[in-house]
């Protein structure tokens, strides 16, 4: 986790807020449960757009494609490549950049990406918390009811997808101490209702 985590997160906090926990994700662990399904069919795609584009080009002994084929080839490539491998860095960039919070108030996330991007739940709104097992033998916790495919975009670099992310769904992935969190989180949500 970054050495100014806890400088990041008081420059969201409100005045009377308090930091109870502060934690992050493991950046080294990219392949989570959902892989089992996301990397085969990615995989899949990433070579079904490189055929298409040698066979719109003439490279498989057929003749080549009218233009505007080998151009809608030209722009799925890269978003094939970027599925099926980039999103990895992607994943790991963003990881060293996420921080995890447990306040007196609520359980709040803060990535500082390509923008500072904050998610936050209040405790009396807060659903109950859901321990799910993570990448690298972690754990995750997620606070709301996310969709499978919301579940799964959320924690796979697809999240920089337009759209691909649960709505109102905050989430801890993949870091250690997921009991100790879960637990601390139950007691001040029952404090506050």
């Amino acid at each position: 986790m970054r050495n100014d985590a806890a400088e990041t997160l008081q420059s969201v906090l409100l005045g009377r807020e308090q930091l109870l926990w502060i934690g992050g994700p493991d950046p080294g662990a990219l392949f989570g449960p959902h892989e089992r399904l996301l990397l085969p069919v990615s995989l899949a795609w990433a070579a079904f757009t490189v055929y298409w584009e040698a066979a719109a080009l003439g490279y498989t002994g057929r003749a080549p494609a009218p233009a505007i084929v080998a151009l809608l080839g030209l722009l799925l490539v890269p978003l094939a490549a970027y599925v099926a491998a980039g999103r990895f860095a992607y994943k790991a960039w963003k990881r060293r950049r996420t921080v995890y919070a447990v306040t007196s108030l609520r359980v709040l996330v803060v990535e500082d990406g390509f923008r500072r991007r904050t998610t936050s739940a209040f405790f009396g709104k807060l659903g109950e918390p859901r321990r799910v097992p993570g990448a690298g033998g972690r754990e995750s916790l997620l606070f709301g009811a996310p969709s499978f495919a919301a579940a799964a975009m959320m924690n796979s670099g697809l999240d920089l997808l337009p759209g691909a992310a649960g709505p109102g769904v905050v989430a801890f992935f993949d870091f250690d101490g997921a009991g100790p969190v879960e637990a601390l989180v139950d007691a001040r949500r029952k404090e506050v209702k």
